[in-house]
């Protein structure tokens, strides 16, 4: 179930914009123009449409957003019994292609965080088709137990940087290690 609309905050490069959830979930974003078809889009049903998902994984959380400054660069600090980490959204104008970054930035203690991402295939037939540099790495499993995978995609020519962001994301996560278990 997406949030209320007023939960969410818009970041952008003036070619497209993101719907940053308070939750530090990105839920709607059209790639690489406005007018594309959206690669996230939980916004209109569930994550099963699509989302990128960085929150720490405590139970209880509090959230606090602001922009930087006169910008559009989003900064949500999640707060937890054990930390407080720092969530940076942004995406810069004028570069080549749409770049979405998102940093975190650990602030005091420690905090486990989850990552969790579901895109709909759109960007995965328009590599492919366009011959650029793309990998897809397990990131869990639907809602029919069925695995599903996170999609990284680079520039032409720009294979090691895909692979060591593939490589980076899967040294973080155990879901290469996971079986699902109904299906075995």
């Amino acid at each position: 179930m997406p949030l209320p609309i007023e939960d969410y905050a818009l970041i952008g490069d003036c070619e497209t914009a993101a719907l940053v959830g308070r939750d530090g979930s990105i839920d709607w974003l059209c790639i690489p123009r406005f007018d594309s078809d959206a690669c996230f889009a939980a916004l209109l049903g569930g994550p099963e449409n699509g989302r990128w998902l960085i929150a720490p994984a405590a139970e209880e959380v509090r959230a606090s957003r602001r922009y930087r400054g006169n910008t559009l660069i989003l900064e949500t600090t999640f707060e937890t019994s054990d930390g407080k980490v720092l969530l940076v959204d942004f995406m810069p104008p004028e570069s080549e292609g749409c770049d979405l970054m998102r940093l975190v930035i650990g602030l005091d203690g420690e905090v486990r965080s989850a990552i969790r991402g579901t895109a709909r295939d759109v960007m995965g037939a328009v590599g492919n088709g366009a011959g650029l540099p793309a990998v897809a790495v397990p990131n869990g499993f639907g809602p029919r137990g069925l695995p599903t995978s996170l999609q990284f995609m680079g520039r032409a020519w720009e294979e090691s940087t895909v692979l060591a962001a593939a490589r980076a994301y899967q040294s973080r996560t155990d879901w290469h290690e996971r079986h699902p278990t109904d299906l075995i």
